[in-house]
């Protein structure tokens, strides 16, 4: 009867089959293997930084796929994902199995391109701040005393100034040079000039000696101190001060006056009077006055 024996012959094959018995080339017997059919492509091959490309695949005849390099972790056997911003060149391996172990492996690489540096435009340095030079002033006059009554030249000049102005006693706005007639002359005077500039101010002073005269008169002396008579007269001094009790400028003048003028700054004068025999004995100092050059 032939019917048993088919029974065990299937029977047998079946074991065979779940035993994994070698064929002649060393692999297991395969029921049906399928064979794999993988594509993996992305939407774009090259990137500037901070872009992102997806992935698409789609692999049949596979049971799993496996992702690894710049991506990782067990994907479906078809679908696509968004590799994020990139920031640097990445690779991406997809590896799929199908049921009988067999594989299929794809790699892309997608490339994220630097544009090329610019040259470093460096700030141009800040200019350094000017630096304002001190303004300078000259005031000058050619003579330093004078009678009442004179008038005067004065000279002036300056350097990194914007204006000048005139004090003292004179006055005005003035230009940063230039030469002033002025007087009459009745007093002595102080004269200023002050100069300004971004860099500053600038002061220069010149003083004038005004003089006027003054008449001084005596009595000869007749008498010496002991009573006898007073011969032989040579000459007098005549003491100026500025102030009581001192004596600043001596002037002598011929026994045969009584009156004199004298040449003096303007203002008060304290005189005092002594006389000069002919062998140079000096008497006494004279009571002393104030007098007014004018």
């Amino acid at each position: 009867m032939l019917y048993p024996i088919v029974g065990i012959l299937l029977l047998t094959f079946a074991l065979e089959a779940i035993g994994g018995e070698k064929n002649n080339k060393g692999k297991p017997f395969q029921q049906g293997a399928q064979e794999i059919f993988l594509t993996f492509d992305t939407s774009r091959d090259s990137l500037a930084p901070g872009e992102a490309a997806t992935l698409t695949w789609a692999a049949s005849g596979a049971r799993s796929c496996t992702a690894s390099a710049d991506w990782e972790g067990r994907v479906a056997t078809s679908g696509s994902r968004s590799t994020g911003p990139m920031q640097q060149t990445g690779e991406y391996v997809l590896t799929c199995t199908n049921k009988s172990g067999d594989q299929a492996r794809q790699r892309l690489t997608i490339s994220v391109i630097t544009p090329e540096s610019e040259p470093a435009i460096e700030p141009s340095p800040e200019p350094a701040p000017e630096t304002s030079e001190s303004p300078v002033a000259s005031l000058t006059s050619e003579v330093q005393q004078v009678m009442v009554g004179t008038y005067i030249d004065l000279s002036w000049s300056s350097a990194h100034a914007e204006h000048c102005t005139a004090g003292g006693d004179w006055s005005g706005q003035k230009g940063p040079s230039g030469k002033e007639t002025v007087g009459p002359i009745v007093r002595s005077s102080t004269f200023s000039l002050s100069c300004s500039g971004a860099g500053g101010e600038a002061i220069a002073l010149t003083g004038i000696r005004a003089l006027g005269t003054v008449t001084v008169s005596w009595v000869p002396p007749t008498a010496n101190v002991d009573g006898s008579p007073v011969t032989g007269i040579a000459g007098y001094r005549i003491h100026r001060g500025d102030t009581p009790g001192e004596s600043h400028e001596v002037v002598e003048v011929d026994g045969a006056l009584n009156s004199t003028v004298l040449i003096a700054e303007v203002g008060p004068v304290y005189v005092w009077m002594t006389a000069v025999d002919a062998e140079g004995h000096e008497s006494s100092a004279s009571n002393q006055v104030q007098l007014s050059v004018m």
